[in-house]
């Protein structure tokens, strides 16, 4: 199954980010936990424009009713963060999380 996941990262992401703004309330919890998933495969720092694409849905998922989204929508923007700071260019690790800070209020 990992070998899969690696080798269809791109298609599995693009159908993530595809269909963002498609999710219904339902669905939220279930999708941020499957991107939690994902972000298992997220390894290099070609995929940090994947990251900065589902920031802002993550984002919003902070303010959902629903407290399993809520919650989900915490643990994957503590991953992200992690990830993004591991796969920033070698600089500090302030330097890493101001920009992290950056993509989330920008988009």
């Amino acid at each position: 199954m990992k070998k899969f996941i690696e080798s269809q990262f791109e298609t599995i992401a693009n159908t993530f980010v595809k269909f963002l703004n498609e999710c219904n309330a339902a669905a939220k919890a279930p999708r941020l936990h499957c991107l939690l998933n994902l972000m298992d495969y997220v390894t290099t720092r070609d995929h940090k424009p994947f990251l900065k694409q589902i920031m802002p849905e993550v984002i919003l998922c902070i303010k959902e009713v629903n407290h399993k989204s809520r919650d989900a929508s915490f643990q994957l923007l503590n991953e992200m963060a992690r990830l993004w700071q591991r796969l920033s260019d070698g600089g500090t690790e302030f330097v890493a999380w101001n920009e992290f800070v950056e993509v989330g209020l920008i988009g």
